[in-house]
């Protein structure tokens, strides 16, 4: 019996705390959902032509392999340039410059993920910490392919009339920018059957047409001017599947109210 009671003692002991605690106070004073942020290419490319500077910064370490005699061609094009010494070649450079810079970056994108310190860099070029989980899940070769679809000889059209030198009279420029178009796109048709290589080829077509970068995204549509108070263009997604079908239909996170 006193075997008994002694038992009975010892569990209403081990129940007391339980009965006597208020609700949720078993819980952390402060919970947080596991959160992964997407990171977007059209923010990071708005992020690039805000901050050029920041970006070859963060980026400096990282090279972005061009056809050998695309970029010749690229470095006489900029010595005519260079030659005619006036404000409008200096700006068309400038310019250029970071066309190349965004390249660069859409390049640079398909890697982040399988690479650390690069994923940093874009948290950072973003102005997010470094240190948070992030997946860069946009498909560049979507997005630049429904850019590029359009005829030779309207896609030329407009590499001559966007790419920056082309402002600058001179006729051995035009010709210089013309070999350049129609050999990266033999080059892109041509190019290896297989994802990365297919994009590479894409990306370089891209930069010497000089199509203006993809903007932001807003309910599906584009924005010209940044979003009043958001800053951080991001995907976001929450470990509740409700959330995550509410919030894949928006394509750019606003925190500003947070």
């Amino acid at each position: 019996m006193s075997c008994r009671l002694s038992h009975l003692f010892f569990l209403i002991f081990l129940l007391l705390p339980l009965h006597g605690a208020p609700p949720g106070s078993s819980l952390p004073a402060e919970t947080s959902l596991p959160t992964v942020v997407y990171i977007s290419l059209p923010a990071c490319i708005s992020a690039v032509l805000e901050n050029p500077e920041l970006a070859e910064r963060l980026f400096q370490a990282y090279s972005y392999p061009r056809n050998a005699f695309l970029a010749h061609l690229e470095k006489e094009i900029e010595k005519e340039l260079k030659a005619s010494g006036n404000k409008e070649a200096a700006e068309a450079l400038k310019r250029r410059k970071r066309q190349n810079l965004v390249s660069k970056v859409e390049y640079l994108y398909l890697k982040a993920n399988s690479d650390p310190l690069l994923m940093k860099a874009f948290l950072l070029l973003n102005g997010l910490s470094g240190d948070l989980a992030a997946r860069a899940n946009d498909n560049v070769y979507e997005i630049l392919s429904s850019r590029l679809w359009m005829p030779d000889q309207a896609l030329e059209k407009k590499a001559l009339r966007q790419r920056p030198e082309t402002r600058i009279k001179n006729s051995i420029i035009q010709l210089l920018i013309r070999i350049q178009l129609n050999l990266a796109a033999a080059l892109c048709e041509t190019a290896p059957d297989t994802a990365e290589a297919k994009t590479v080829a894409l990306i370089e077509l891209s930069n010497i047409a000089a199509l203006p970068p993809p903007e932001p995204e807003v309910d599906g549509k584009t924005v010209s001017e940044p979003i009043p108070g958001n800053i951080v263009p991001v995907y976001q997604e929450t470990s509740f599947p409700i959330l995550d079908l509410y919030t894949s239909l928006f394509h750019l996170t606003d925190w500003s109210s947070f």
